[in-house]
């Protein structure tokens, strides 16, 4: 199962500026194995709904990005993870998260329609 926790937008002192950052909660599905893992594509990106905007991944924390795993160590563990994007206009709504587009990408990371203001006051679950 995977949700997403937060977003929020900040800036930072480092020179990207000004940030949209999101957290993430994974977990094992219920069919878990040993051999469960979970790592983020680095081309993955934000886009506000309705547009062909693309933001892409600035830096993946906490999380192993592609080819490299995260392997779970049992069936209910959670992997928190954050992941920084540049900064989104401030009248954006909703976005779309993607990781892959790809059908040959089993179980993306993708959230569809998110609304800002429901995730900065909750957890979605998808």
């Amino acid at each position: 199962m995977k949700q997403i926790e937060t977003i929020e937008e900040f800036e930072t002192k480092v020179d990207e500026g000004e940030l949209t950052v999101i957290h993430f909660v994974t977990r094992p599905c219920q069919k878990y194995n040993c051999a469960w893992w979970v790592n983020i594509r680095p081309e993955i990106f934000i886009r506000p709904v309705g547009t062909k905007d693309v933001l892409w991944l600035v830096y993946a924390f906490n999380i192993p990005t592609a080819p490299d795993k995260y392997f779970f160590k049992h069936r209910y563990e959670e992997l928190r993870f954050t992941l920084f994007f540049p900064a989104l206009p401030k009248d954006i709504t909703h976005i779309d998260i993607i990781e892959s587009i790809c059908k040959q990408v089993e179980h993306p990371f993708n959230f569809y329609n998110v609304s800002m203001q429901t995730i900065n006051n909750g957890t979605l679950k998808k």
